[in-house]
């Protein structure tokens, strides 16, 4: 296939696109909850009180198809062009968005619900391709020395994603319908869906940026020159397709889908990295799928839009500041901390040693950075319920700020503690299967369900009496009743405060870590 002359920083910036499409598109269900309570109410036949646990469910479908195709796309990528796997799984993303347009013009019934459902499901193998993929793609081809800050403007795509999602979701639902968003949104995709298949190889776009760098002696040429050398070895059976089959050395795991997955399991500092993360995904995707609606049940906005918009850009605005920041700061502490190895990722400059002294540095910074989080986000939550809308909004900011700061770093450690690079694809599978598993899969149906139970009058459907027009982009008090007033706070707090497992988790992480010893390092010939 052709492969265009393009830089590492341009390929950045090409994958950072797509992945903030795939996250605005994950945005439009929360962004309007009137039109698709609606839906669910028409389709289903739900009373008010029970439409929580439905809305939650279409937020995280996804999960049926991510988990399989998670861990075919992470094995494959071993023997199969990785960009071919790539193009593959999101072109089943755009059929995915296709079919979820359509659903708002099929008959009334259930049969229509689950059809929506099912192409919900179905974008998950776009995720799965693009997450297992692209992250070891990008630490191959960053710089050395900034390696978690490129991860960051990439992960920074989330965020902004979201945010955008909401924004979109609730401008073009209310407007032209929810099934617009979609199909708008597969005319804005495809043609990055069919670049995808001919990106350069990771080596490529390293020899590219050292030809390009500025020269000033030869001992700066062979650096570049080895560094590039020893990337080319480190990542040429995952961009030219090929594989040796052969154990790798230094005692990791076969090259087998279980024998892989059994390592990693019993990995406990990679398990307590992952689990923490998905405490982490469960309150940012709870408050993320309910976020207008807790402002406008706790008396903040009266109007969806205005609520989705302020939310929107509030998380959009931290998470673009956050999560690049974040990187950057990650990175100067790891290089001043001597932890800036980072094994044949870096051009083949660490080893065991460095990858474990850059882990511990990764995991203890991203703690710290996660805890303030939390304190602030409980903070934010008080401000909601006290109707303190600019404290709020301020202190909502700066809690994105600190999380999303967390993203590039969670990442980057969870590949530093893989033994053999080949493994990253397939850890990062892993990775973003169980964070779902513990964290944005269950959390908005948890959420919903618990808002169900403890504020049940709190809905925006439009055949409930204290809901307005659905068209109209406004809506009553949704929380009259003073009794689901307090439920409603009491959801959001008690979501906010799961993170605290987080700190928990990652805490144990790094005395797991101070505790373990490197591998003896192979010596040379």
């Amino acid at each position: 296939m052709p492969q265009f002359e393009v830089g590492p920083l341009t390929v950045l910036l090409f994958l950072s696109t797509i992945n903030m499409v795939n996250f605005i598109d994950r945005g439009i269900v929360p962004g309007a909850p009137v039109e698709f309570s609606e839906f669910i109410s028409r389709t289903l036949h739900k009373d008010c009180d029970s439409q929580g646990v439905w809305l939650g469910l279409l937020t995280s479908s996804f999960i049926g198809c991510y988990s399989i195709a998670s861990l075919v796309f992470g094995h494959l990528v071993r023997s199969v062009r990785p960009f071919r796997l790539l193009g593959a799984g999101l072109s089943i993303w755009l059929l995915a968005l296709v079919l979820s347009g359509l659903a708002q013009w099929l008959a009334d019934g259930p049969a229509t619900f689950y059809f929506f459902l099912f192409a919900r499901a179905l974008s998950g193998v776009g995720e799965a391709a693009f997450q297992c993929i692209v992250p070891p793609y990008v630490e191959d081809f960053a710089p050395p020395g900034a390696k978690t800050l490129w991860l960051g403007v990439f992960f920074t795509a989330i965020p902004t994603g979201t945010a955008l999602g909401f924004v979109y979701g609730a401008a073009v639902a209310s407007s032209v319908g929810w099934g617009w968003a979609y199909l708008l949104e597969v005319v804005m995709t495809a043609p990055l869906v069919a670049l995808s298949f001919w990106l350069p190889p990771a080596e490529l776009l390293v020899a590219r940026r050292a030809a390009a760098a500025p020269r000033p002696s030869a001992p700066l040429l062979d650096d570049d020159a080895a560094a590039a050398a020893a990337l080319a070895a480190a990542v040429a059976p995952l961009d030219d397709g090929s594989s040796d089959g052969e154990k790798p050395a230094g005692g990791a795991p076969p090259p087998t889908v279980w024998g892989q997955l059994w390592w990693l399991l019993r990995d406990a500092p990679f398990m307590l990295v992952v689990l923490g993360y998905g405490a982490y995904t469960f309150t940012t995707q709870g408050i993320s799928a309910f976020g207008p609606l807790f402002l406008l049940g706790l008396g903040d906005f009266t109007s969806e839009l205005e609520a989705s918009t302020s939310f929107g850009l509030v998380v959009a605005l931290g998470g673009v500041v956050g999560t690049p920041l974040g990187g950057w700061l990650t990175d100067r502490i790891a290089n001043r901390g001597g932890g800036g190895g980072g094994g044949a990722a870096d051009g083949g400059g660490g080893g065991a040693a460095a990858n474990l002294r850059s882990a511990r540095v990764l995991v203890a910074s991203i703690t710290l950075e996660i805890g303030l989080a939390t304190a602030v986000l409980v903070a934010a939550a008080f401000a909601a319920n006290a109707q303190q809308t600019a404290l709020f909004l301020i202190l909502l900011g700066v809690g994105i700020l600190l999380a999303f700061g967390t993203s590039a770093g969670i990442t980057r450690a969870v590949m530093l503690l893989v033994p053999d690079p080949q493994m990253r694809a397939f850890a990062i599978a892993i990775e973003t299967l169980l964070l779902h598993l513990f964290g944005d899969v269950p959390s908005p149906v948890v959420v919903g369900a618990l808002k169900d139970a403890i504020a049940p009058s709190c809905s925006l459907a439009p055949n409930c009496s204290n809901a307005t027009d659905p068209g109209s982009g406004a809506a009553a008090a949704v929380c009259a009743n003073p009794a689901d007033r307090d439920g409603l706070f009491a959801t959001l707090l008690l979501t906010t405060l799961w993170m605290v497992w987080t700190v928990v988790l990652w805490g144990a992480c790094i005395v797991v870590l101070l505790c373990r010893r490197a591998p003896p390092e192979r010596s040379g010939t």
